[in-house]
């Protein structure tokens, strides 16, 4: 049972030192920089959503692994997120 604990909290400091803050100081940098408008701003939050769920996740930056979390899902026969689908 220790062990599992050690592994959450492990896990999650992981999570909240190396992930979100990391990727909050740049969502943070650009905001400072007061420059673009509101599309620019959203851009920039939908690429701190996409680093922080690929990097809590773990995923690979290997081709036809990497997906957008934020874009909508392609549901295939073969399973969803699969780019060669249509979007439903």
């Amino acid at each position: 049972m220790a062990e599992m604990i050690h592994f959450i909290r492990q896990t999650q400091a992981y999570c909240q030192l190396e992930v979100i803050e990391c990727s909050w100081e740049d969502l943070y940098r650009f905001i400072q920089q007061k420059k673009g408008d509101l599309d620019s701003l959203i851009d920039a939050h939908r690429s701190y959503l996409d680093r922080i769920v690929k990097k809590v996740l773990l995923l690979s930056h290997k081709a036809g692994r990497e997906v957008s979390t934020t874009e909508p899902t392609a549901m295939c026969s073969d399973g969803p997120r699969r780019r060669t689908c249509s979007i439903k």
